[in-house]
């Protein structure tokens, strides 16, 4: 089935992925690849990782799209006309004479596995533009402030990387539209390690971003912005001061963003209240669960706090936890504005914004 940026391509729309994830990770890859598998991602990888019997029955042809690693996919399909994004270590040197076969300007070296820099993207033109800024996904936003003298700290961030996409998008199609997803996946994957202070950094990153498209919106007047989310995680939440409720995992669990070190961290946790191993069974309540000293909320100081209350201390007035193990089942807000806007008050399914969206692009019959 076609996705809606192969849609609005095929009608002659600009097309653009932004992402502070691996740009073959799902959600830029459900827009402009077609897999088995979302493990798919290339260069190495095991068959199984491609081919899924489960559901085809047998093992497909590797002539097959379907089994065909998502980053060859990207670098020969032309599906986006600006990518940018982390991911540099899923693509290799076939790939880079793949995308100069199709016309992008390549920022950094992806041969010689060079990640390009905010440099690059500022001084970046054409209108074809192939930007990675890091091998695995981007720094956490948080760690470039703690260490601004970090490799890190010299990436983009995801309001600047959106920015740069809108401009480039307005100037290749000169003002005819363009069709663009712009995604803060580092809020989802801070908050897999319970990480409240980076998770607020990173949706503040999401909400500059929004600002940028936003602004474009409001001067072009044409533009329709949705801003929603595939799911929440971990149960995130604010709470009373001085509460005790499922927080956190017995520990941080392992980094699973390997190669980005700037992704480790130590939750900062209310002082007086450290975990136990009997706390939590995983995703669930271990049995030391009805124990209060045993729960942590992360706590952070607010403007209306008294001078000297920092964050972590049980002072701060404002109180987050975690009440899960992963992807909760909670509903996500969805924001909208421009033309169009109005079919997304109250609540609406997740499948009905391919509608929403298609017809806005009038790409649908």
């Amino acid at each position: 089935m076609p996705t809606l940026m192969e849609l609005a391509r095929q009608a002659g729309y600009g097309t653009g992925s932004v992402s502070t994830s691996e740009v073959t990770d799902a959600s830029p890859a459900g827009q402009i690849s077609h897999v088995l598998s979302r493990d798919c991602q290339g260069p190495d990888y095991s068959a199984e990782a491609c081919q899924d019997t489960e559901i085809t029955g047998k093992p497909l042809p590797t002539s097959d799209v379907r089994v065909t690693p998502i980053a060859d996919q990207i670098a020969r399909n032309g599906t986006a006309d600006i990518i940018l994004g982390g991911g540099l270590r899923r693509f290799d040197a076939s790939d880079e004479a793949e995308l100069k076969e199709q016309g992008y300007s390549i920022l950094g070296s992806v041969s010689n596995q060079v990640p390009a820099t905010r440099a690059d993207l500022n001084g970046a033109a054409g209108e074809k533009v192939f930007g990675l800024f890091n091998k695995g996904n981007l720094t956490v936003e948080k760690a470039k402030q703690d260490n601004p003298e970090d490799p890190g700290a010299k990436e983009p961030s995801l309001s600047e990387m959106t920015k740069k996409a809108i401009e480039l998008l307005d100037q290749k199609t000169s003002g005819k539209g363009f069709y663009l997803q712009v995604e803060g996946a580092l809020i989802d994957k801070r908050s897999h390690d319970n990480d409240a202070a980076q998770t607020l950094g990173e949706v503040k990153a999401f909400d500059d971003a929004v600002a940028a498209a936003l602004d474009f919106a409001k001067e072009d007047g044409n533009t329709l912005v949705i801003v929603t989310a595939d799911h929440e995680t971990r149960g995130f939440n604010i709470i009373e001061k001085g509460t005790f409720t499922n927080a956190e995992t017995a520990g941080p669990p392992a980094n699973a963003d390997s190669g980005d070190t700037a992704s480790n961290s130590t939750p900062t946790l209310a002082d007086g209240n450290s975990s136990d191993p009997d706390r939590s069974a995983g995703a669930g309540n271990g049995a030391g669960a009805t124990d209060p000293k045993n729960f942590g909320p992360a706590t952070f100081r607010t403007p209306s706090d008294p001078a000297g209350v920092e964050d972590g201390s049980k002072e701060a007035s404002l109180w987050l936890t975690y009440a899960s193990g992963n992807h909760s089942s909670a509903d996500v807000p969805v924001y909208a504005y421009g033309p169009g806007s109005e079919q997304l008050q109250g609540s609406v399914d997740n499948t009905d914004l391919f509608d929403i969206v298609g017809n806005a692009l009038r790409v649908l019959r």
